[in-house]
């Protein structure tokens, strides 16, 4: 394992450590305001003067002070000549960031006024190590903010149900031949049995006779309802059961082994 040791001589610089440990810096802007701090007051802070010093250009140079300038290490002020043109910025340089609210006073008094309370804060550091005691949650943006308009989409939504609320609902009334549905329907459910309207419907519509069809259909009912078994309510099947299955076909049954029931009048539907 290696070991730095530090040799220290009478030639250094005392200053705080705050923007050491301030892990929002990069290394060349904590590097550039160390040396800053170590340099006389009466020194050339320019771009051109710190270039010098340095191995680095003056836009890399720019580039670390812009970072500081924005962090709140440095105030930057453009000052003025004798005639009122624009001369050179003016640079303040802190050890600890300072927040300084751009007020007319600071704008004309210039970065070495002595600001009010409201005027100057101090930015908490942003340490390498941050503690975790009681964490701000600040005011979270939803997940998935709503960025469209809100009447087009309840006009969607709305428009969408609708078309679910008319998928789901079942037909009362048949397209097929309706008046034919009538008559059969009024025949059936006094005759035999009236459960489940909603499912003959679509057995009807699926079926779709025509008036030949609807004929033998009634000649069978006509028979069907005298059976022994439907007289005694054995075996009456649902209407829409009766058309799936084509029970019109059914054969009736023998009474005593060689005649069948007698033919009923025609009154059907």
């Amino acid at each position: 394992m290696a070991v730095f040791r530090v040799e220290k001589n009478d030639n250094y610089t005392v200053m705080s450590n705050y923007h050491l440990r301030d892990s929002a810096l990069s290394l060349k802007a904590k590097g550039l305001l160390s040396q800053m701090l170590s340099l006389p007051d009466e020194w050339d802070f320019t771009l051109s003067g710190l270039a010098r010093i340095n191995k680095e250009s003056k836009d890399a140079i720019r580039t670390a002070v812009q970072e500081l300038e924005k962090a709140g290490y440095i105030d930057r002020r453009q000052t003025q000549d004798e005639s009122g043109k624009f001369a050179c910025n003016e640079y303040v340089i802190h050890e600890q960031p300072v927040t300084r609210l751009k007020t007319y006073e600071y704008v004309v008094a210039g970065p070495n006024a002595v600001p009010d309370d409201h005027d100057a804060v101090l930015d908490p550091p942003l340490l390498e190590n941050p503690t975790t005691d009681n964490p701000s949650t600040g005011n979270p943006s939803p997940e998935k903010p709503l960025t469209e308009n809100p009447t087009e989409l309840n006009k969607d939504i709305s428009s969408k149900d609708n078309k679910k609320k008319n998928k789901k609902k079942k037909k009362s009334e048949p397209e097929w031949k309706p008046e034919r549905f009538a008559g059969f329907w009024e025949f059936y459910r006094t005759n035999c049995r009236g459960e489940a309207r909603l499912e003959a419907v679509k057995a009807w519509d699926k079926l779709r006779p025509d008036d030949a069809l609807i004929d033998r259909m009634g000649k069978a009912l006509q028979r069907q309802i005298r059976s022994p078994d439907w007289q005694n309510g054995i075996g009456i099947p649902y209407a829409s059961t009766w058309l799936n299955n084509a029970r019109w076909e059914d054969e009736p049954k023998v009474l005593d082994g060689t005649q069948k029931p007698e033919p009923a009048p025609v009154d059907y539907f």
